[in-house]
C-alpha cells in the first residue's frame, strides 16, 4: 500500500444512488393508475430545495436583441478586452431591457 503523502487521503465514495423496492414502485404505480403523474410526483417524488430556480424564470431573447448582444461581444473582443461570463449575464440584461 502506498504511503500517503502529508496525511492527506483520498476521501471514500459516498454512494449516495440507491435503489427503491418492488413494493414502492408498484405503489407509485397504483397510485399513478388513479391520480395524475405531478400528482404521483408530489407524492413519491423528492422534495426539492426551495432555492431552486422556478420553472419559466428565464429570460429569452429575441433574434435581434441575441444579434444587438453578438455585435457587442465581437465590438469588445476586437478592443482585445476579455469578456467574462458576468459581463455577458449584464449586456444581455441591459439589452433585453431596451427590448421591452
Amino acid at each position: 500500500m502506498r504511503v500517503s503523502v502529508k496525511g492527506k487521503r483520498r476521501k471514500p465514495p459516498k454512494y449516495k444512488n440507491t435503489a427503491e423496492t418492488f413494493e414502492f414502485k408498484a405503489a407509485v404505480l397504483t397510485y399513478y393508475d388513479t391520480h395524475t403523474m405531478a400528482a404521483a410526483i408530489g407524492a413519491f417524488g423528492q422534495h426539492h430545495d426551495s432555492q431552486a430556480e422556478t420553472l419559466g424564470s428565464a429570460k429569452t431573447l429575441s433574434d435581434d436583441a441575441e444579434l444587438d448582444l453578438f455585435e457587442w461581444l465581437v465590438a469588445v473582443r476586437r478592443n482585445g478586452i476579455p469578456v467574462s461570463e458576468t459581463m455577458l449575464q449584464q449586456e444581455a440584461l441591459e439589452i433585453a431591457k431596451l427590448y421591452d
